[in-house]
């Protein structure tokens, strides 16, 4: 722990040292299939794939990028293996094409990466999930539009109040999922 914050305490400094000006753009494209709703089938999804480039005065650009599928793909494959899973081999593909990557998670309650319909090795699995989310890259990389003519970029945070939950832990033909539902929605109110 203690070494994991002192790298991050050098980073943060570093950083601060080595300031220069640097463009900022973003744009946001769905990513129609990427990703699906394991509660409730046809279930909602956040389909969009966030993309804020910065561009610092003579480097390579640094691309952050957001997707919302919790990253799945070899735990569910193959749970002996480690992984970077479909973050990082969506990394290692921006990088390729000269850019910095940083990956954060979008909101992920629930929902899976795109899974194919019949058995699939890990690594196919990875690039098909990888190829996907490289589209929606490229097509975000080609709508990018300014965020901030001059000054420093703000952010806001914004609380948005949520409708009741209406999905289930449990299907209905398991025999006791009414009981099962009543206990763990009673303790998701405390």
């Amino acid at each position: 722990f203690e070494a994991l914050v002192d790298q991050l305490v050098a980073t943060v400094e570093a950083s601060r040292a080595h300031r220069s000006p640097a463009t900022v753009e973003a744009a946001t494209t769905p990513v129609a299939g990427g990703s699906s709703n394991r509660r409730q089938l046809h279930g909602p999804v956040d389909p969009d794939l966030s993309l804020v480039r910065f561009t610092p005065e003579g480097e390579a650009p640094v691309d952050l990028v957001s997707f919302s599928a919790h990253p799945v793909v070899v735990s569910e494959g193959a749970s002996h293996l480690i992984s970077a899973d479909y973050p990082g081999a969506l990394c290692s593909r921006i990088e390729a094409a000269g850019n910095r990557a940083l990956f954060v998670q979008g909101a992920v309650g629930a929902l899976s990466p795109l899974f194919p319909e019949f058995p699939m090795q890990v690594d196919v699995h990875l690039e098909l999930m990888a190829d996907v989310l490289e589209g929606g890259w490229n097509r975000a990389s080609r709508a990018l539009e300014p965020l901030a003519a001059d000054g420093p970029v703000a952010f806001q945070i914004l609380r948005l109040p949520l409708p009741p939950v209406t999905a289930r832990f449990f299907p209905e033909n398991l025999r006791f999922h009414r009981h099962a539902e009543r206990a763990l929605r009673s303790e998701e109110r405390r």
